[in-house]
């Protein structure tokens, strides 16, 4: 299997129409107020202090399409919506769309 790493920003994984799962081996949710509070500092940070030729680096983040192998699947249907498996970032991730809900849900 290979794979390709590039910088993208974080909006891109939350504005595509895709489906994100976390295999059944990973770890659970165990992120605390610690992490939380690091993760928050970093993005208040970011948006306080950068300008257009400034990016902070989040972390990694690791996706592998299942879509492809889905489609060989006996019965799949595909319904024209990726599908992806956290690898990597599964924390992150889920804090970050947790934050996201809070702020739609607040404002």
């Amino acid at each position: 299997m290979s794979f390709d790493t590039e910088s993208r920003p974080i909006s891109e994984i939350f504005s595509r129409v895709a489906k994100y799962s976390v295999p059944r081996y990973q770890r659970d949710y165990v992120w605390d107020k610690v992490n939380w509070s690091e993760l928050l500092n970093d993005i208040v940070f970011t948006m306080k202090y950068s300008d257009t030729n400034w990016s902070h680096f989040l972390g990694a983040i690791v996706l592998i399409n299942q879509t492809e192998q889905n489609k060989l699947k006996q019965g799949y249907v595909f319904n024209g919506i990726n599908e992806y498996d956290i690898i990597d970032g599964q924390q992150r991730l889920t804090t970050i769309y947790i934050l996201l809900l809070c702020y739609i849900i607040d404002f």
